[in-house]
């Protein structure tokens, strides 16, 4: 008898939340006049010229072309976007509206809706909308370089970016559609109707919609700056390929003419010698053999990593820093701190060791034979040491400087490219260097001295 009354209890429940969800359906595809939408929807005034908007970017974007050099006018106030979207259990993909997310439900998920969801005799929308779902406020959209599907965070991103198969090159989820070269998908795009364009773009209005690069998390309005800045910094998107059988391994991808190869050297030369897509490091002639050398040298570096990350796209020469670097992704930190209350647990044994000695021991076991100085961890000992040898390996290709490190040249060879992969979240200021940027916010916006 209590089994019945489950049973009663869980129809009534599910009757309810199907009806409550039809309702909002209803209420969204109600179709009012044209004047009136147009006066309803825009809500945004220009205190100057009683313009009116739909998007509060779009009256910001009007203040700064008309307005901005208005006698005695205050600047323009920075303001945090945010959008409300419709979140994905099953891809964590976010969506601007509900006929989107039904769509790409019944698109990709069709088959994960389980049998509950589907009882009581219920049409496939009411389901989807009883399944489980997440709505929130986000304030970026970064957009899938292959399919254009959104997320509201790049480790969503990054592992739906791996899954993409290179032979595939770029596809049209609204047509279902692979196209093997960028320049074929941006011709496909534009040629849509503006319908079908407005219905299945989903941009997320209000927020950014930027493509972001797996490296060094740059952000990009456009797929050809980020393939502009992929070429010119290497920062290639090696992805495993199922339909190639001759292809084994990571496999790197032309955009340009969808040729595929084995290593990022290969698809360097083939850039090279086929596009004219010269990098950093063969740009100027004045000092051929030296940049020749800094190429083989970094070619030589990035011939065997075989092992990939699926879920940021990051790659490793051995299987067991693989194992290592998934401890991160899946929070597992098997290496607890001994001292007592701490409760500190971290997921590699010299992060464990690290810590000890930086909040227990105070303990500096490496110390400098030349100065005397005594360092914590056995790397910045090493890297002190090349100070009092001089040995300043690692060359820029563009000019005469030579660094200790390869993250200083990194940042030294931003000068020359003019790179800035570090936006400010508040105001559109870019940076070469995240600290330079942190330092920003602090002092700007934070008002922290």
């Amino acid at each position: 008898m209590a089994k019945g009354q489950d049973n009663n209890v869980h129809q009534s429940l599910l009757k309810y939340n199907v009806n409550r969800w039809q309702s909002i359906l209803l209420r969204l595809k109600k179709k009012p006049s044209l004047a009136a939408v147009r006066s309803s929807n825009k809500q945004f005034e220009c205190n100057r010229c009683k313009n009116k908007f739909v998007l509060l970017s779009g009256l910001e974007r009007h203040k700064s072309k008309f307005h901005a050099d208005d006698a005695g006018a205050a600047p323009p106030e920075k303001v945090w976007y945010f959008a409300s979207v419709i979140q994905c259990v099953y891809c964590q993909a976010v969506f601007a509206n509900v006929d989107q997310y039904v769509d790409h439900i019944i698109r990709h998920h069709s088959e994960s809706l389980t049998s509950s969801y589907l009882s009581g005799g219920e049409d496939q929308t009411s389901a989807i909308l009883y399944s489980p779902g997440c709505i929130f406020a986000t304030g970026a959209a970064f957009m899938c370089e292959f399919c254009d599907t959104r997320f509201s965070d790049l480790p969503s991103l990054f592992h739906h970016e791996s899954l993409h198969d290179p032979a595939d090159g770029f596809r049209c989820n609204f047509c279902q559609l692979n196209v093997p070269t960028i320049e074929g998908m941006l011709a496909h795009r534009v040629g849509k109707p503006e319908a079908i364009t407005k219905v299945h773009d989903g941009a997320i209005p209000n927020v950014p919609n930027e493509y972001c690069c797996n490296i060094c998390k740059g952000c990009y309005r456009s797929l050809q700056e980020l393939y502009n800045h992929r070429y010119e910094m290497k920062h290639f998107f090696p992805r495993k390929t199922q339909k190639e059988q001759q292809m084994r391994g990571l496999i790197e991808h032309c955009a340009i003419c969808g040729y595929l190869s084995n290593s990022a050297a290969e698809l360097e030369l083939h850039l090279n010698e086929n596009h004219g897509k010269s990098t950093n490091a063969t740009n100027n002639t004045a000092n051929g053999s030296r940049r020749t050398s800094v190429i083989n040298q970094e070619a030589s570096s990035k011939l065997s990593r075989p092992y990939l990350c699926e879920q940021c796209g990051k790659t490793y020469t051995q299987s067991s820093h693989l194992f290592q670097h998934l401890r991160f992704h899946n929070g597992v930190r098997p290496f607890a701190c001994p001292n007592k209350p701490c409760e500190r647990s971290f997921t590699i044994g010299p992060d464990l060791k690290d810590h000890i000695r930086k909040c227990h021991t105070g303990e500096r076991p490496f110390k400098c034979e030349e100065c005397g100085k005594r360092f914590l961890t056995g790397s910045v000992y090493y890297q002190h040491r090349l100070i009092h040898r001089g040995e300043r390996r690692y060359a820029c290709p563009d000019c005469d400087r030579r660094f200790y490190r390869t993250d200083a040249l990194k940042n030294h060879q931003r000068i020359h490219t003019g790179e800035k992969p570090f936006a400010c979240h508040v105001c559109d200021r870019k940076f070469r260097q995240r600290g330079d940027r942190e330092k920003h916010v602090r002092v700007k916006h934070m008002k922290i001295r």
